[in-house]
C-alpha cells in the first residue's frame, strides 16, 4: 500500500490542431475491483490542456500515476482503464491493465 503506479503512454499521433496549432487532448482513468466494485472514476485527468490547449510535442507522451491505498485491499485484483481522447476529433486510445495489490 502507498505505491505509486505510474502508465506512460509515448509516441502519441493523431490529435487534430486547433487554431492555435494547440490539441486538446483528455484522459479518464476507472479502477474496478474483480467484483464489480468502481474504486476510482477520473472523469479528466487532463481538463486543464483539453480546455486551454497543449504543444503537440507534449502531447506526443502522456502519462497518470494511481497510488495504491484505501479502499484497496491486499490480494485483491483491480481492472485499471485508461482513456485518452482527442477533443477535437473522433481519435482516442483505450487501454487496460489487470494489477494485484501486494504489500
Amino acid at each position: 500500500m502507498g505505491k505509486v503506479l505510474k502508465v506512460n503512454f509515448d509516441g502519441i499521433t493523431g490529435f487534430n490542431l486547433d487554431s492555435n496549432k494547440l490539441v486538446r487532448p483528455g484522459m479518464s482513468m476507472q479502477v474496478v475491483s474483480v467484483q464489480g466494485e468502481e474504486i476510482l472514476f477520473a472523469e479528466n485527468l487532463l481538463s486543464n490542456y483539453t480546455q486551454n490547449g497543449l504543444s503537440p510535442l507534449f502531447a506526443a507522451s502522456l502519462n497518470s500515476t494511481l497510488t495504491i491505498g484505501n479502499p484497496m485491499k491486499i490480494g485483491e485484483s483491480y481492472e485499471v482503464s485508461i482513456r485518452i481522447w482527442d477533443d477535437l476529433s473522433e481519435n482516442e486510445i483505450n487501454s487496460k491493465i489487470t494489477i494485484l495489490v501486494v504489500e
